[in-house]
């Protein structure tokens, strides 16, 4: 599970797509000082990558955090 963070100011936030070592999809979130947020599991085709970061740019915002560590 990734870490969550709070202190970070998101008002111009950046993801980035790229491959990874085994040539798959994937992006990063990263806040205005270059610290990376979020990675994203690996996508075979370039487009699944591209409509992964569509969704979560419009569901974060109202996403809840369900803690399930017990």
């Amino acid at each position: 599970m990734a870490e969550v963070y709070y202190d970070v100011d998101l008002i111009d936030p950046q993801f980035e797509v790229f491959k990874d070592e085994d040539g798959k999809y994937r992006f990063r979130l990263r806040a205005p000082d270059g610290e990376i947020l979020s990675i994203s599991p690996a996508f075979d085709k370039k487009d699944d990558c591209i409509t992964s970061i569509d969704l979560v740019k419009t569901h974060a915002p109202s996403a809840s955090i369900q803690d399930m560590t017990g």
